[in-house]
């Protein structure tokens, strides 16, 4: 599947509760999902973006609610707040397992690079400019 060239995008802090996190299960962490083809491709960060080369896990792809959504998650997997979003625009050719996108969000413009190590298992490299400063 190939990327779109823009879209939205957006950064939820997932907070799990300890009785939902037993061993092999993901703890506390913050979701990273981008727009494509009616759906969200998602990965679980550990580290608070904007960070340079966190490991992340691509996840299934997630409904486009979550694109707006703030709150409760079903079944006791705890609950999602926003931390930033807007649209992305995609740079250069798309590979499947290498590919780079700019998002925006306030005072800061962001590359991402998103490379997959194996199966799941991916790196994001993170890099901001301020843009506060800009006219």
């Amino acid at each position: 599947m190939r990327l779109a060239e823009r879209g939205r995008w957006v950064l939820l802090h997932h907070e799990v509760p300890p009785s939902n996190t037993p061993l092999g299960r993901r703890g506390t962490h913050w979701d990273l999902m981008i727009e494509n083809a009616g759906a969200l491709w998602t990965w679980a960060i550990q580290e608070l973006p904007p960070c340079s080369e966190a490991a992340a896990l691509r996840l299934p792809d997630h409904r486009i609610r979550y694109l707006d959504y703030e709150g409760p998650i079903s079944d006791g997997r705890g609950t999602v707040s926003r931390v930033a979003g807007g649209e992305f625009q995609r740079l250069g050719d798309f590979q499947e397992n290498l590919f780079c996108i700019t998002v925006s969000w306030p005072h800061s413009e962001s590359m991402i690079k998103f490379e997959c190590s194996k199966e799941d298992h991916w790196r994001i490299d993170w890099s901001s400019r301020d843009t506060s400063s800009a006219t």
